[in-house]
């Protein structure tokens, strides 16, 4: 009789947490990033001639854009909650 009890006793314990309520599943929030931070870069400027002077120029524009390219990536990253070293320098507020 006691086998009986106990066994009908599991049944019944087996049965209740297999049918309880399911807990819901919430959907992630999407929040798609800024417009900047997702554009792409321009082209690269082309010095105008080959003298020095103009070729020295396009050389400091150049490093300007890709300057703003990597404040760009960091800051996207920043969006994502990526931490990568060697973006604190670029993502300083000036």
């Amino acid at each position: 009789m006691r086998r009986l009890l106990l066994t009908i006793t599991t049944c019944f314990l087996m049965s209740a947490c297999a049918s309880g309520v399911l807990p819901t599943q919430d959907e992630p929030i999407q929040v798609p990033p800024e417009a900047s931070l997702t554009a792409a870069p321009p082209p690269l400027p082309q010095p105008a001639t080959g003298r020095i002077q103009d070729l020295e120029a396009n050389h400091r524009d150049v490093a300007r854009a890709y300057h703003q390219l990597a404040s760009q990536m960091c800051r996207l990253l920043d969006f994502l909650q990526i931490k990568r070293e060697g973006c604190e320098l670029w993502t300083k507020s000036i």
